[in-house]
């Protein structure tokens, strides 16, 4: 007994070394560009994109190994439902004949990104966790913006022959800032107690990384987002309620905008008298195609099938995350991810004042804003924001 002690000992030590997990981070946390160029243009990219690959099947191997352990316990209710959601991605998947291996490859990022959060979480090593990720994340954002200056018309040319850089298409940016937000923010909180200098200054990068990525929008959601962190952390109001709220608002205002931008009649009323566009960056021809395609399938979904806008180009998200999931997985997944959504947001304090609550449901909605007119299938950062909320209770007193 005493020796499987020391040695219990010796491997907690090993688990909080900034290298081992950086380790298990970088395989979740690959860059979508290295990802796009391996996949397009194979060669050095690919052997770029190698050592991604064999991280995240590391990680992988120490969360089976942590499965199989005392340490944590096994089951809840949030795993289960992040299972029903993949599991479920994965079949539509299967019964549309497409994206099977690819989506089984991104659930093992997702599944294994919770499992390694959930692991420090639930052994008080959370704060060290939250500083290794921030400095990949600074780390990553630093390079994406390297090559939007040295290659402003786009590192490479994706599928849809617009510019792509080290994240990956500029709509795509995003979803890695915010969860670079969220780790930023916590990380900071937590270690020095306040919001310093560098940070805002990270900030104003991620600004003008959208901003000269051509992304005005995204850029300003960042501000908003920033500045009910900065000035409303304190707030005692109910956390959940306010994440409740603004996905009901995001909800509504994606059915309006959806059918107001489908509806040509109100469309040629716009331009006509208004001197209007309702295109949306050519993304009223995405949902009225995804739409067409939906007939006969709103139960089970098409997976995760390409959109065909015209002859020569081909998109793989319906630029709205509700009517995505409803695209991939049908009704059937809507419904798990409502589910997800709402037992994660409940463990949010109700009217107390919790600063590491309150960054939290900000971001969430910050989210719901951006996927009124966005969506990413491959996106890690809103899982991580969820399974935070829902295992937000174990925090521990140097978490703010």
């Amino acid at each position: 007994m005493k020796n499987k002690k020391s040695f219990n000992i010796r491997f907690k030590t090993n688990i909080c070394n900034p290298i081992f997990m950086s380790l298990l981070i970088l395989g979740v946390i690959e860059p979508s560009g290295i990802l796009d160029m391996s996949e397009m243009y194979g060669g050095i990219w690919r052997i770029i994109h190698l050592p991604f690959t064999l991280l995240l099947y590391f990680s992988l191997l120490f969360c089976i190994i942590i499965l199989f352990s005392n340490s944590t316990k096994r089951v809840d209710l949030f795993s289960i439902l992040i299972v029903l959601f993949w599991g479920w991605t994965i079949f539509t998947n299967v019964i549309n004949g497409h994206g099977f291996w690819e989506s089984t490859f991104f659930s093992f990022k997702v599944l294994v990104g919770i499992s390694i959060l959930r692991y420090y979480l639930l052994n008080d090593y959370l704060e060290e966790y939250v500083a290794v990720f921030h400095f990949w994340m600074v780390v990553f954002v630093v390079i994406n913006v390297i090559t939007q200056l040295v290659y402003p018309n786009g590192l490479y040319v994706g599928a849809t022959l617009s510019g792509m850089w080290f994240f990956g298409n500029r709509n795509a940016f995003i979803f890695f800032y915010y969860m670079g937000i969220m780790f930023a923010t916590l990380h900071y909180l937590t270690k020095y107690k306040k919001l310093k200098f560098s940070y805002f200054l990270y900030i104003a990068l991620l600004v003008f990384s959208e901003i000269i990525g051509g992304s005005v929008t995204s850029g300003i959601s960042i501000i908003v987002t920033v500045l009910m962190i900065v000035f409303l952390r304190n707030i005692k109001t109910s956390k959940y309620k306010i994440c409740g709220i603004s996905m009901i608002v995001s909800i509504i205002l994606s059915y309006l905008i959806i059918s107001f931008g489908v509806n040509t009649s109100i469309a040629r009323v716009m331009e006509m008298y208004l001197n209007r566009t309702v295109k949306f960056t050519g993304r009223t021809t995405i949902w009225n195609t995804a739409l067409q395609l939906l007939e006969g399938h709103q139960f089970m979904g098409l997976g995760w099938a390409e959109i065909p806008v015209n002859w020569n180009w081909d998109v793989y998200q319906c630029h709205n995350n509700y009517l995505d999931l409803i695209f991939t997985g049908g009704i059937i997944l809507l419904i798990i991810y409502f589910a997800l959504v709402y037992v994660a947001i409940r463990r949010l304090d109700a009217k107390e004042k919790n600063i590491s609550h309150a960054i939290l449901a900000f971001l969430f909605v910050g989210y719901t804003i951006v996927y009124i007119a966005e969506a990413r299938r491959k996106e890690v950062g809103i899982f991580l924001l969820l399974a935070m909320m829902y295992y937000s209770k174990y925090f521990n007193k140097r978490i703010v």
